[in-house]
């Protein structure tokens, strides 16, 4: 193992410690690194924890406002409540004094592309477009607030009430008394005027430039458009679309000669309005990555770029549409892609051959400390769902047959649940109401009368989630990929046992030891792993300090940082 420093705020290796002060003594700058996209809230960790380990790190989250993608809900203690999921008004949202770190940018794509450019052009093309962004609403669907709003109602009625009173009526009516009385008449005798006497000079001054200058001008005009640079740009460009769109069918052809879609006009005619923005401020980059299929921006951009995976290639590359082809191009094209799912790990090495490395969702495993409100929140639900165990079950509810979602396998957990239940097991579950089966599951639970065992919650941002696992015995996850995201070590990091589904010779291929889960695959799993908890519970100890110690030693941010310094050491070696 390298050793280890503390660079900043995170403990990297030595080599890339002295690589980042090397570059910076070189450059007179620190490395600067880019994250485009930013679905669920991978690009905000990551680019937080650069940030912490001395790099310059910004996110560019365009066009997109969902929930689970804003820093809010990584960092924030807050009640979900009425949120609008899809167009979060953080304005309405007590967020206990959090702000927003600048360096995430969150918007319009034309505005989040002009905040970055005033933020590296010296001077800037805009000073105030940044200060603009910061306190405004961008579409109404950021969280930016309104600082500088005063009290001026006071001011505004006293002038209203002027001049719509007393004041206002006689001073208006005599002022337009006076003026259709007097100036007017007067400037009805210099209309008179204009028409009669200018009006005919103008006219023959308009039959002038009509015959002569006109008839120049128009001469001029056409050798304007002649010798325009202009036209020649439009040319220039036009040609240049068309070479692009060129380049980039015969390299789709060449490096995927199998498949029978193929790259058109179409597939990219879209983006083209867009790449000179683009263009202008990735230039002030030293790494780009490019997240899910967002890498494409970057790629037509023809500038090196890295590929961040996180569920993106377990389906989307096989698509027969511009989506498919255009992201199995990125993929094929970045100088190296990061897999954080080790399911779609054989779908790296087809388009990114010797190019790829496995790495961890990034995630501070060390963020969640002295949270309050454990034992208050375990006592009333104990008590409210008439349990001496308590499940917690976050996971999307995505189950049943022609569900082209259904990679969840809730089914397995409930009907386990049930069957507890039914045996005179005291057990309670707190489930999140988020899925296409959510209806489904309530309707399973009720045909059974376990209804009241069962709270449903809004999903939950990081710090109540975290509160209801040290709240729970055990959190329940899928149990059909063989696979585990971010809700299974974000509670682990907080030492909760978890029960779920684990393909243990895939998950080797990333770690050198198994996490310690109760690894069940059908209902019988889960009810004997739950029966040995309620028989041994120093078991239950056990598992909440062997999580620990796991994500300490194999999920850490420092091995995430490394592995992506590393490649990034390399692009520029």
């Amino acid at each position: 193992m390298s050793q280890q420093v503390k660079n900043k705020d995170i403990a990297i290796s030595r080599e890339n410690s002295d690589w980042i002060r090397r570059f910076e003594v070189r450059n007179g700058r620190p490395p600067r690194v880019l994250h485009i996209g930013n679905i669920a809230n991978n690009a905000y960790n990551n680019s937080k924890l650069m940030n912490q380990a001395g790099l310059v790190s910004d996110v560019i989250c365009y066009d997109y406002f969902h929930i689970m993608g804003c820093p809010e809900w990584e960092d924030a203690d807050f009640e979900v409540g009425e949120i609008d999921h899809y167009n979060p008004d953080w304005r309405q949202v007590d967020l206990n004094s959090f702000e927003r770190p600048d360096w995430f940018i969150q918007g319009d794509i034309l505005s989040c592309i002009e905040v970055l450019r005033s933020r590296w052009e010296e001077p800037p093309r805009n000073p105030s477009i940044r200060r603009e962004l910061r306190f405004s609403l961008i579409a109404k669907k950021t969280f930016f607030r309104f600082p500088f709003y005063t009290n001026t109602d006071w001011f505004s009625s006293t002038i209203s009430f002027l001049r719509d009173g007393t004041l206002g009526r006689w001073f208006l009516s005599f002022f337009s008394f006076f003026r259709y009385r007097v100036l007017g008449r007067l400037l009805s005798f210099i209309s008179f005027l204009r028409y009669r006497v200018i009006g005919g000079f103008l006219s023959f001054v308009s039959f002038l430039c009509y015959r002569v200058i006109g008839g120049f001008l128009s001469f001029v005009s056409f050798l304007s458009y002649t010798l325009s640079p202009s036209r020649y740009a439009s040319f220039i460009s036009r040609k240049y679309r068309s070479f692009l769109m060129n380049k980039f069918s015969r390299r789709f052809a060449k490096e995927f000669p199998s498949r029978v879609d193929k790259v058109t006009s179409k597939d990219y005619q879209d983006y083209l309005y867009i790449l000179p923005h683009w263009k202008s401020i990735l230039k002030h980059y030293d790494f780009i990555i490019g997240y899910s299929t967002d890498g494409i921006l970057p790629m037509f951009c023809e500038v090196p770029f890295f590929a961040f995976e996180h569920g993106t290639l377990r389906d989307i590359p096989d698509q027969k549409d511009r989506s498919g082809r255009l992201t199995s191009l990125a993929y094929r094209l970045a100088k190296h892609v990061f897999v954080t799912n080790f399911d779609c790990l054989e779908k790296a090495k087809i388009l990114a051959p010797r190019r790829y490395s496995l790495i961890n969702h990034p995630f501070d495993e060390d963020a969640a400390f002295n949270i309050e409100g454990v034992e208050e929140l375990r006592t009333r639900l104990l008590s409210d769902l008439n349990c001496e165990f308590l499940f917690f079950h976050p996971t999307r509810q995505d189950w049943t047959e022609g569900n082209p979602m259904a990679d969840k396998k809730n089914d397995i957990f409930l009907e386990a649940f049930i069957a507890l239940r039914e045996a005179g097991v005291e057990v309670g579950v707190v489930c999140c109401n988020w899925g296409r089966d959510v209806a489904a599951t309530r309707e399973l639970l009720g045909s059974k009368g376990c209804d009241p065992y069962v709270a449903w919650v809004e999903p939950m941002p990081l710090l109540p989630f975290q509160r209801m696992c040290l709240a729970s015995d055990v959190m329940a996850d899928q149990f059909k990929l063989g696979a585990f995201g971010g809700i299974t070590f974000k509670a682990m990091a907080v030492g909760c046992p978890i029960i779920t589904y684990l393909d243990e010779e895939m998950l080797l291929r990333q770690y050198p030891q198994c996490p310690p889960v109760l690894n069940c695959a059908t209902v019988e799993d889960i009810i004997a792993a739950v029966r040995s908890l309620l028989d041994q519970p120093e078991e239950r100890r056990k598992l909440s300090a062997d999580s620990r110690s796991w994500m300490k030693q194999y999920h850490s941010k420092t091995k995430t940082l490394d592995i992506q310094i590393d490649q990034f050491r390399l692009a520029v070696s």
